[in-house]
């Protein structure tokens, strides 16, 4: 799970990024982000924190911020970025993709413009390949395998069965939440762990706990979750309380 300092620090090193090619100007930085999520709130107040911070140590620099409306589809997202770009409005893009494969061009379009762009959780394996100035991110794949990994050693650890295990995959239409699933089933193949469609549940982060235990009562001997999305969950104190001794839950 990454945790709210986390994201701010990542807003913050998102900022130092895209500023360091700004001297003596006014620069106008956009954020193209998906869902007003919770990471999304955190991460802007980092970024707006450092903003302010680089305006006031900086007389001659001003730093501005804007934040188009978000949308968790990746054809509006692909306007809005070009959009962004024909207009030449800005000078830097902060953007969390929702699908990097199909941003790719467009990525590489605006840093031949020079307008700066800054990938923030997308998948690194595939953002690391565009012309971007950074990426705040991590392999995907790796990731989901790794939360299998924790889900079916734990049910070890407590000898419960490894063959009735479920996935919360979030939102099917991000690439980044497929990778992840990918990537966990993957890892519960190499470890004769039967994986089948039927098994993986998908729906937006806010909905998590609701989404887990309502088919969970369709499936009362499941024994575990590997949760590759859903980190609201952990933010809850009572999400888990309908948890028994019986049941794992492998989550970031």
């Amino acid at each position: 799970m990454n945790s709210p300092i986390g994201i701010i620090l990542a807003g913050v090193f998102c900022l130092f990024t895209v500023a360091t090619f700004a001297e003596n100007k006014t620069k106008t930085i956009a954020g193209l982000l998906l869902f007003d999520d919770s990471f999304e709130k955190v991460f802007r107040s980092g970024v707006k924190e450092e903003v302010y911070k680089k305006n006031k140590e900086n007389k001659d620099l001003t730093i501005e911020l804007v934040w188009p409306n978000p949308e968790a589809d990746a054809q509006y997202q692909i306007r809005q970025f070009e959009n962004l770009v024909l207009n030449k409005k800005v000078d830097a893009i902060m953007v969390r993709p929702m699908d990097v494969a199909a941003l790719r061009q467009d990525i590489d379009d605006a840093t031949r413009q020079g307008i700066e762009v800054v990938i923030v959780d997308g998948n690194a394996a595939i953002a690391r390949d565009t012309k971007c100035l950074a990426v705040i991110g991590m392999n995907d794949s790796a990731r989901g395998k790794w939360v299998m990994a924790e889900l079916i050693t734990g049910l070890d650890a407590k000898g419960l069965d490894t063959s009735s295990v479920a996935i919360f995959g979030g939102d099917s239409n991000a690439a980044t939440m497929r990778d992840r699933v990918q990537g966990a089933r993957d890892e519960a193949a190499a470890r004769k762990v039967k994986i089948t469609d039927n098994d993986i549940v998908y729906g937006f982060e806010e909905q998590a706990v609701k989404i887990v235990r309502e088919f969970w009562l369709n499936r009362p001997k499941l024994s575990g979750w590997a949760m590759v999305a859903g980190w609201q969950m952990l933010r809850q104190k009572d999400a888990f309380s309908w948890f028994t001794k019986k049941r794992v839950c492998g989550g970031l």
